[in-house]
């Protein structure tokens, strides 16, 4: 039983551990400080989640009356969505590839 009790509190530590360090990252992220996150891409990702589950809601509620136009209308915004996010992400890794070049160079 106490082996047992010792490894909850192991794993509690553990967890309490990185919450605190997640939290604490978060909050140097809007913050002078340097974070371990990036911020437009917490915000970009935050936002990309809010556009899918909007997009599931519409399409679980509509489904039912949706025809095959409004359904490839559908897939369409789901892909531009995407594409948006992944081009994003892209322009940032290339600028900061380019601002470490500048920097060694």
């Amino acid at each position: 039983m106490r082996e047992k009790f010792k490894k909850m509190k192991n794993w509690f530590n553990k967890v309490s551990s990185n919450v605190r360090w997640f939290i604490t990252e978060i909050m140097k992220m809007y913050s002078a400080e340097k974070s371990f996150f990036s911020k437009k891409r917490v915000e970009s990702g935050v936002a990309f989640l809010i556009a899918q589950l909007g997009m599931v809601f519409f399409l679980v509620k509509k489904i039912d009356a949706m025809d095959v136009y409004e359904l490839s209308i559908w897939a369409g915004m789901e892909f531009l969505i995407a594409g948006y996010t992944v081009t994003q992400i892209q322009k940032e890794k290339k600028v900061v590839k380019e601002e470490v070049e500048e920097d060694l160079g």
